[in-house]
């Protein structure tokens, strides 16, 4: 028993160092995405043209469903806990559907590709917004003060 407590308290200093610079990468890719969108909305059609076939979208998606998963371990223990575990369950869904049923996410990829510039402006608005909120998402308190948070231990 001991030592199932020692794994554990080892996997949280992991999540817990993890955690952050995950939060700034969706930052950074959701910001760039968002400027991108606005600015030269052009180019936002071939990023989404890249995830027009099933390797893309599956890599996408497992990708999704670990950043999802470890949102939501952490969310407790975030300034913002409801908002992160929100974040992390619609990250988990996406990320589900896109490992499981890449052809909806191609088929959206390929409607999305087909649209005009202003419907990108709009993704672009949307993906800054995304980002303001994975940044708020971003701060975590250190492993010593999250200790007890996922257990309920005192």
């Amino acid at each position: 028993m001991e030592k199932v407590a020692g794994v554990i308290s080892v996997i949280n200093g992991v999540l817990s160092v993890i955690y952050v610079p995950m939060m700034w990468v969706l930052v950074v890719v959701n910001g760039g995405l968002g400027a991108i969108g606005v600015l030269a909305p052009g180019s936002l059609r071939g990023v989404a043209r890249a995830f027009t076939n099933n390797r893309n979208v599956r890599v996408l998606g497992l990708f999704l469903l670990v950043f999802g998963a470890e949102m939501f371990v952490r969310g407790s223990g975030t300034a913002f806990p409801l908002l992160v575990k929100t974040l992390a369950v619609i990250l988990f869904i996406f990320g589900g559907v896109c490992l499981f049923i890449p052809t909806l996410s191609v088929i959206l990829a390929e409607w999305c590709v087909a649209r005009s510039d202003n419907w990108y402006r709009v993704l672009g608005l949307v993906c800054i917004g995304l980002a303001f909120l994975f940044y708020q998402a971003r701060s975590l308190p250190g492993p010593k003060e999250v200790e007890g948070i996922l257990h309920n231990e005192p």
